[in-house]
């Protein structure tokens, strides 16, 4: 397992490539809906959050803890990129 520290860092560069590709979305179609945009844009600020809060305050068998956290992060990360993606592939058509 790695460290916290390791830990932090994945969740905080991961929330940062999902928020670079929505500005980078906001800046190629400006005239595009940007509510969709916030809304991803928020939602993975928010899910960071969240896994912040729960990789400093571990519950019960860290181990299972640390690897249900980061499953459930990485799932909801990957979401977040197909929503961002599904926004680039309807522009491209």
């Amino acid at each position: 397992m790695a460290n916290k520290k390791d830990l932090k860092k994945d969740v905080t560069s991961l929330t940062l490539n999902v928020l670079s590709d929505c500005i980078l979305y906001m800046e190629l179609y400006p005239e595009s809906e940007t509510e969709k945009v916030n809304d991803i844009m928020n939602g993975v600020v928010d899910l960071e959050t969240e896994v912040r809060k729960m990789i400093n305050n571990p519950e019960g068998d860290k181990k299972k803890h640390y690897a249900s956290l980061k499953d459930s992060f990485f799932g909801g990360v990957t979401e977040y990129f197909g929503k961002v993606d599904e926004l680039f592939a309807a522009k491209e058509k």
